[in-house]
């Protein structure tokens, strides 16, 4: 089993579980006190986070204090260095798993699984790839948004968010179909900036595609009545990191459509020529 879910759902499992096996980027504020919250009440709770953040970062220092919080609490947290941990996954008493595109903040995709057995492998180091589940990978991860948009017939609307965005394989198999099919692609505001995601930027939309740019930190692909969600970026390089990507069809990739049209929409999506003004 695979589906939608929500945040009530995911914290209602922290509250009352025993066991707490997670992975995340940098752990959002509500997410961090759960689970510092299960801490103290005598759950086990262990997190692994990136250990090879840049130093003095803001992102490095934000790391640090919600570290020195958990472990405060009793969470035990491991700094992994080998591989950059990129997952966003929980395992709740060994049975229940929960996957996220942005740390588990507020009002972002979540993702329910029953395959706890593969995301508590995969929070360890362990690839793991099912027909619509994969726990793997950069390269891997990206591969299932890819062949979305690789596989969809001439004319599909195609409907792309990320955080950040350059010459990725999907970005590239993007340039390539521009001309069959309608698509609308959507950037976070914090890749606008650096030359080689403005670049792939302004390349699709010299194909015509329609690119915006929002405050949004969302990833996945909607084509008709398929969607993937991943923790992937569209980006290239870092291949060390650990994600996911999950496909859904039907009423579960409607779901997953209208939960990144809401999210860019509160973003305040703006075309990319506006911003370039």
């Amino acid at each position: 089993m695979i589906a939608i879910s929500s945040q009530a759902c995911m914290f209602d499992a922290l509250a009352r579980a025993r066991r707490i096996d997670a992975a995340v980027y940098l752990p959002a504020p509500d997410f961090t006190r759960a689970l510092a919250d299960a801490a103290r009440r005598g759950a086990v709770v262990t997190l692994h986070v990136p250990g090879t953040m840049p130093e003095n970062s803001q992102r490095a220092r934000g790391l640090e204090a919600r570290v020195r919080e958990l472990r405060a609490a009793g969470v035990q947290v491991v700094e992994e260095r080998e591989r950059i941990e990129h997952l966003k996954a929980i395992v709740v008493d060994g049975n229940e798993a929960y996957l996220a595109d942005r740390n588990f903040a507020r009002d972002e995709t979540l993702v329910r699984t029953d395959e706890a057995g593969a995301v508590e492998a995969a929070i360890a180091g362990l690839p793991a790839v099912s027909d619509d589940l994969v726990l793997t990978g950069k390269a891997g991860a990206q591969e299932l948004e890819t062949r979305l948009v690789r596989d969809a017939p001439a004319g599909s609307e195609v409907f792309v968010v990320s955080e950040y965005a350059n010459y990725s394989p999907l970005v590239r198999e993007l340039l390539a179909r521009a001309g069959e099919l309608h698509e609308r692609v959507v950037v976070g505001v914090g890749g606008i900036g650096k030359p080689l995601e403005h670049k792939a930027l302004e390349a699709l939309a010299a194909h015509g595609v329609d690119v915006e740019i929002a405050r949004i930190a969302e990833k996945g692909v909607c084509v008709g009545d398929c969607a993937v969600v991943t923790s992937a970026n569209a980006t290239v390089g870092q291949p060390s990191m650990s994600e996911w990507a999950a496909r859904f069809d039907g009423a579960q990739a409607a779901a997953v459509h209208a939960n990144l049209a809401a999210a860019v929409a509160k973003g305040s999506a703006r075309k990319l020529d506006q911003m370039l003004e």
